[in-house]
């Protein structure tokens, strides 16, 4: 009975903490934005609603977004015909992102900002297949990272794409964490990497910052249990090998880059 009695205990426990770790509060109720994992049957309920001629070349990832079908063969006649205008090639893709919007979370297509456009007839048979990068999304002035979209063309139209935007995003309207502050608490974390003679640590001390340097803020897509969450943090560059991003509102280092690579 004891046993049993000390379970539950440990069982109630366990399921307060898994509470707590989707339930952590902010000064800022409404923040962050967040995307959960769809179930199956949310998945495909949203790929009924994709009606499109070239269906068989995408699916619905976890999170609602297009992805590209991995699993299926591109048929030979999707590069019949020829398009040689850069100009039809972007008009074709952003119609297609505009009509397909709930998807790829753009709603306006006027914010693209294209960063790469070009012909890549890798293979005779795709000689009309072009591919288009657009850069980061930029929400009310500030960058979202790793948030390139690209988009693959041919003279029947889009027949894959990557990446994405978030059409639902929200951003609190002060910070609880000054920029300074968010670097005094990264002071004395240690972080491993590797370089050519192996492993190595560094622990954060205040002279790997730079003394002069301007705020700067990006917002970060974070993966947490089955949810990504749009972190707005201080984007705090070293004399380190990275750049570290921390929230705004409670000071959690949410991710670090490394910018030097061995």
């Amino acid at each position: 009975m004891k046993a049993n009695r000390l379970f539950l205990l440990i069982l109630i426990l366990l399921l307060a903490c898994e509470d707590n770790y989707y339930t952590e509060t902010f000064s800022d109720p409404e923040y962050p934005s967040r995307y959960c994992v769809l179930t199956d049957n949310e998945r495909s309920e949203l790929f009924d609603e994709f009606d499109y001629q070239f269906k068989q070349y995408f699916e619905i990832d976890s999170f609602g977004f297009l992805n590209r079908n991995w699993d299926q063969h591109r048929e030979s006649d999707l590069f019949e015909g020829s398009i040689n205008s850069q100009e039809d090639v972007l008009q074709i893709a952003k119609e297609f992102l505009q009509y397909y919007s709930k998807f790829v979370g753009i709603a306006d297509t006027s914010k693209l900002v294209v960063q790469q456009i070009q012909g890549t007839p890798r293979l005779e048979a795709e000689k009309n297949k072009w591919f288009i990068r657009f850069e980061n999304q930029v929400f009310e002035g500030i960058e979202v990272y790793n948030s390139s979209l690209g988009v693959y063309v041919s003279s029947k139209g889009v027949y894959e794409t990557f990446g994405h935007w978030y059409a639902d995003l929200y951003l609190p309207n002060k910070e609880d964490v000054t920029f300074e502050e968010a670097k005094k608490k990264l002071v004395g974390k240690t972080f491993e990497y590797y370089d050519w003679t192996g492993g190595k640590k560094h622990t954060v001390s205040i002279d790997d910052f730079y003394t002069d340097d301007i705020p700067a803020k990006k917002i970060i897509p974070f993966r947490k249990r089955d949810c990504i969450e749009l972190r707005l943090c201080w984007m705090i560059t070293s004399r380190t090998i990275w750049n570290f991003y921390v929230d705004v509102l409670s000071g959690e280092l949410i991710y670090k880059e490394q910018t030097v690579l061995f």
